[in-house]
């Protein structure tokens, strides 16, 4: 798994605003949570997904085992992702830190740091697909997604309600692919709206794909 040392000062510009460096920290727990859970998402895939995996599995000594391990890494996927959108001071809280990159007051900052960089970054461009990505969480189907994965966090895996809440819907398996994807690409983009760090997601998942096609070989009867 690739290392996510802390955001250091060189990675960012001096300048940047006292209000902008306090959402470092959070963007680099986003980085390390979006990582964690690509790999955990193609695990959970060919665990649950891969037919002939599955056929091959069940009925076998190991199929019990494979049943628990599905269960932990679906816990996993659902705590990581309802911590990255959750709005909690002590979440990471992807829509705060989309929230203060969008805030027109810093956009002369960034437009006059984007220029420095070679080649220079389109500050225009990238503002814009940030500001999609913020409206796009309060529209559906995203924002039903993010709610359906934090009520099943509440009241489902955090701890377990007795009587949950008449509104309560479980998730659909689409649900924790549309809210990674969503997650990776605001913690990609706004990492490389910020520093002069960059996040290759691609290269993420296929390291994942290359685990989950290690683990299935590992453990086929």
């Amino acid at each position: 798994m690739p290392q996510w040392p802390p955001i250091s000062a060189g990675e960012y510009p001096e300048e940047m605003p006292p209000k902008l460096v306090a959402l470092l920290p959070s963007l680099h727990t986003a980085c390390v949570m979006v990582t964690s859970a690509v790999y955990e998402h193609e695990l959970y895939r060919a665990l649950g997904r891969d037919q002939s995996f599955i056929d091959k599995v069940n009925g076998t000594a190991v199929a019990p085992a494979i049943d628990l391990l599905r269960t932990c890494i679906s816990r996993s996927l659902i705590l990581t992702l309802a911590s990255l959108f959750k709005s909690d001071p002590k979440a990471v809280n992807l829509r705060h830190i989309l929230n203060g990159l969008c805030d027109p007051r810093y956009t002369g900052f960034f437009v006059t740091q984007h220029q420095q960089l070679h080649p220079p970054l389109n500050t225009e461009h990238q503002r814009a697909r940030l500001v999609r990505m913020q409206r796009r969480l309060n529209r559906e189907p995203l924002r039903g997604c993010i709610q359906r994965l934090d009520d099943l966090r509440d009241q489902g895996v955090a701890h377990v309600d007795r009587w949950p809440k008449a509104d309560f819907e479980w998730p659909f398996f689409r649900d924790v692919s549309v809210a990674l994807a969503a997650a990776a690409n605001i913690t990609v983009t706004a990492l490389h709206y910020m520093t002069t760090r960059r996040f290759d997601v691609r290269a993420a998942t296929q390291h994942g794909v290359m685990l989950r096609q290690a683990f299935t070989q590992a453990v086929r009867p």
